[in-house]
């Protein structure tokens, strides 16, 4: 299923904590998608933190990860 992906955005978490690993949110994203090609914009507002920018589930979206932002693509309401 994860081969089907165009893209992520992983949201920021305010209160992450690493339990001493050292290791970011994008660290343990990048060893589970296993070498998987793809565009990743990390540290997004969205998610648990703030600002937070809601982005509706199931709506298209481009993310242009060189300027490092997402754009609706389709009606959200």
């Amino acid at each position: 299923m994860i081969r089907k992906l165009a893209g992520i955005i992983l949201g920021k978490h305010e209160l992450y904590d690493d339990l001493g690993t050292g290791k970011r949110p994008l660290d343990l994203l990048i060893e589970q998608i296993d070498g998987l090609d793809i565009p990743i914009l990390a540290e997004f507002d969205t998610c648990h933190t703030h600002p937070m920018h809601p982005l509706a589930i199931g709506k298209k979206v481009k993310l242009d990860g060189d300027a490092k932002k997402v754009i609706c693509i389709e009606n959200w309401l």
